[in-house]
């Protein structure tokens, strides 16, 4: 997957792809990362794969917060919430 990685570095399925490997794999910030690169890549976050970056993104920081017990930190800039709950509140008003 990190051959794919490295051959389509632009193209946010191949983040996504490996960002699922990565969350089976109990990996959840990395994970967490190939997500948040899938949503910076795509174009359009209501397309399929800005939603399912954006959901992967979501289930990542809910592992984080249970494990260890409040938000995983990672902050958009101009608020208190996480950038890909920042980014889905778009998407569910789209």
């Amino acid at each position: 997957m990190l051959a794919a990685i490295a051959l389509y570095a632009h193209c946010p399925l191949a983040h996504i792809e490996l960002g699922a490997l990565l969350e089976r794999a109990g990996r959840a910030r990395a994970a967490l990362r190939r997500y948040e690169r899938a949503l910076q890549l795509s174009s359009d976050p209501s397309i399929d794969a800005g939603r399912a970056a954006a959901v992967g993104a979501a289930r990542c920081s809910e592992m984080l917060a249970r494990r260890y017990g409040g938000s995983e930190g990672r902050r958009s800039e101009g608020g208190s919430r996480p950038t890909h709950i920042a980014r889905g509140r778009a998407l569910e008003s789209a």
